[in-house]
């Protein structure tokens, strides 16, 4: 489903995405813009039922004012709420891995924030974005891929990526996401998800990460790795999703099973 997890009030789930005191005026407008119809109707039907005349046309006028306001203060708010995801923008940082012992790198996520997804309460918003209840911040999962690397060294690229009023706003946003790694030896343990300040708001932030491995040597990818992989070409035709628990050797036209 789009939303999963107990003990999330929507309260709490909307901070991250909306300002709040939008929402509450586009709450009331639009509930306006639904009553005051209704109250039209239920009093045009008593007048006529009970057949009594009376001078209301002010109280009319009172109300379509009303209802026009609050028309426009809701299409407003909306619109205000929709110019924070107006511009997308993306950076990219790509660093090398260095003293890598041997020919192979192993690529891992960090088993402690596994078990942090798989334990703790959390709202799941279509599978990639969880909210934890006793942090500050909302966490998205992160996606991993592997590519041919043009350099004699194993590198990392990072691409950062956000939406925001104006390409300033979007870049800004971009320059908060939070995410680490680790490489100790051959061995390089990447977090599974990033992380944003709930103040900082939810603009479709999302980090993509590449591990450029040189032709000629290889890369083994933790069984952890396979809810994160994505779209990995390989000459053997293997599914990305069963690429997890595998060591590939990249050749001149992409990655192929080495058989471990």
């Amino acid at each position: 489903g789009f939303f999963h997890g107990p003990h999330i009030e929507l309260r709490e789930f909307m901070v991250p995405f909306l300002n709040p005191v939008n929402v509450g005026v586009i709450a009331i407008s639009s509930t306006l813009l639904v009553i005051i119809p209704i109250l039209a109707i239920l009093y045009g039907l008593f007048k006529a039922l009970f057949k009594f005349k009376a001078r209301d046309r002010g109280l009319g006028l009172s109300a379509l004012a009303l209802w026009v306001l609050a028309l426009i203060t809701t299409i407003s708010m909306v619109f205000v709420e929709a110019r924070g995801f107006s511009d997308g923008e993306d950076a990219v940082t790509t660093s090398v891995i260095k003293d890598i012992n041997g020919d192979t790198l192993y690529v891992s996520m960090d088993e402690g924030k596994l078990a942090k997804l798989e334990w703790e309460d959390r709202l799941e918003i279509d599978n990639n974005w969880y909210l934890f209840e006793d942090e500050d911040a909302i966490f998205g999962s992160i996606e991993l891929d592997i590519e041919k690397g043009y350099n004699d060294d194993f590198e990392i690229g990072i691409e950062k990526s956000s939406r925001g009023y104006d390409e300033e706003d979007a870049l800004e946003r971009i320059e908060k996401i939070g995410y680490s790694y680790s490489i100790e030896g051959n061995r390089i343990e990447l977090d599974p998800y990033f992380e944003i300040d709930k103040d900082d708001k939810w603009r479709f932030q999302n980090i993509d990460i590449t591990i450029y491995v040189p032709e000629g040597k290889a890369v083994n990818l933790n069984s952890n790795t396979s809810d994160y992989l994505s779209g990995i070409y390989n000459l053997d035709h293997i599914s990305t999703w069963k690429m997890g628990g595998k060591t590939w050797v990249m050749q001149e036209d992409g990655l192929s099973f080495s058989g471990k």
